[in-house]
């Protein structure tokens, strides 16, 4: 997630065997320069895609360090924070967790290294081909992994 921009995934199955039903990234218009109208983009694009998908639960892959200092920080911050409410108000539990809290999900316990980040490079994980898409889209197709229930 970004200031401007939201990569986000739709998955079935289990987090042993999901399938991908879609992904993208969600970019703002531009002619929305102020916080309100960025935010109530951001806010109306995430309900449109509740009511195209009807997910049951997420996963919001939060702010770590952030190249760009405490204001992007707090940018993204906000962005999260907006999704979160209208997540809830439309009825879907969300969770929010940095990459660390993927490992912990969607590794197995003996699993080493004990991070996530080695996937990324790989050209698919748990059998969805993610060879085409950059490393935003494969952190989204993770988190919503992640939201799967268990096997």
């Amino acid at each position: 997630m970004e200031p401007s921009k939201f990569h986000w995934a739709v998955v079935s199955g289990t987090r042993g065997a999901p399938k991908l039903v879609d992904c993208d990234t969600y970019v703002r218009p531009a002619v929305d320069k102020t916080d309100s109208k960025a935010l109530s983009s951001f806010r109306r694009e995430t309900k449109d895609l509740c009511e195209r998908f009807k997910p049951r639960t997420a996963w919001i892959r939060e702010s770590e360090r952030t190249p760009g200092g405490q204001d992007l920080l707090m940018q993204r911050c906000r962005v999260e924070g907006v999704i979160v409410e209208i997540l809830d108000s439309l009825g879907v539990t969300s969770e929010i967790g940095a990459l660390v809290s993927l490992t912990k999900v969607l590794l197995h316990p003996e699993v080493k290294p004990r991070t996530i980040k080695p996937a990324l490079a790989e050209e698919q994980f748990h059998g969805i081909d993610w060879a085409a898409y950059e490393k935003n889209r494969r952190e989204a197709i993770l988190s919503a992994v992640a939201a799967l229930e268990r096997p």
